[in-house]
């Protein structure tokens, strides 16, 4: 009997320990958003600057149909600088951001002063540092200091901004091996309703010189596929002249199309779709 208690004790006592080292092994088995973030900006590389060539396809978001196509040039200066234009002879466009501005010129004349959801996909590279990336996650709605494992068609992920399998809050998706972005979530929500869902997917994977970078970029609101980014050419680290991307110096060059766009609201997404199939729907005529 004596013997019996004290191989109980002695069992006992071996659970507690093990329990003691193996219960912090578990609790940290999900790395936190931080660490992912650095293990993320680690993979991709660093560049100085990056200017892609590159096709945007603009769907129909009530038949699904394909409604527009043209070429697209896109600038990055590293870090919070960015431009992308469109010059054809339907319309032409240019977008730039620089810090905590943004203004959009369509057809030589200022037609907004800030971005859609359909211009938050670049700055998961565009702020190339985890402080900076971190400030950009959190003004865009995902708590970095939440984190966990996901599985999306199969593939093991970790989340930053949500616990699993909680779609309702903004969160990016990284793969488990590689570090690297496949799955944005941008959600527009009021109290526990979820207004508007806009999801970014980055696929195709591609080396350029030092840096990775996304050969496929797709968009969707409520699930339906409403644009695709295709990748044609990247050059890295090419000259690039410090203008393009001075808002002020854009602003004395075009003047103001009409008031301002307001701020931004539940059906900004779709409106923003559907400005563009206007502006864009020549481009589809004989």
């Amino acid at each position: 009997m004596i013997f019996q208690r004290l191989t109980h004790r002695i069992f006992g006592a071996a659970l507690a320990v093990c329990m003691l080292v193996f219960m912090p092994v578990a609790q940290t088995y999900v790395l936190q958003g931080p660490h992912i973030l650095d293990l993320m900006l680690e993979e991709i590389g660093q560049a100085n600057r990056l200017r892609i060539s590159q096709k945007l396809i603009i769907y129909d978001p009530d038949s699904g149909e394909r409604s527009a196509e043209f070429d697209e040039t896109v600038l990055y200066l590293f870090p919070g600088g960015f431009r992308s234009e469109i010059d054809s002879p339907q319309i032409q466009r240019i977008h730039v951001v620089r810090g905590a501005d943004a203004l959009t010129v369509i057809d030589r004349a200022v037609s907004a002063d800030r971005e859609s959801s359909y211009d938050f996909y670049k700055d998961i590279f565009l702020y190339n540092s985890r402080p900076l990336l971190t400030e950009r996650l959190f003004d865009l709605g995902v708590d970095v200091s939440v984190s966990s494992l996901g599985r999306y068609k199969g593939r093991v992920a970790y989340v930053i901004g949500a616990q699993y399998p909680d779609e309702a809050v903004p969160q990016v998706w990284f793969d488990k091996k590689t570090f690297k972005p496949f799955r944005w979530i941008l959600s527009s929500q009021t109290g526990q309703l979820t207004l508007n869902t806009v999801e970014v997917q980055y696929l195709g994977w591609r080396k350029f010189q030092e840096i990775w970078y996304p050969t496929r970029i797709e968009f969707f609101q409520n699930e339906l596929l409403t644009r695709v980014i295709l990748i044609e050419r990247i050059e890295v680290d090419p000259d690039l002249s410090a203008q393009a991307f001075n808002i002020n110096y854009l602003k004395s060059l075009y003047p103001q199309s009409g008031p301002i766009l307001p701020d931004r609201n539940e059906n900004e997404d779709s409106n923003e779709i559907r400005r563009t199939l206007e502006n864009f729907n020549k481009i589809t005529e004989p």
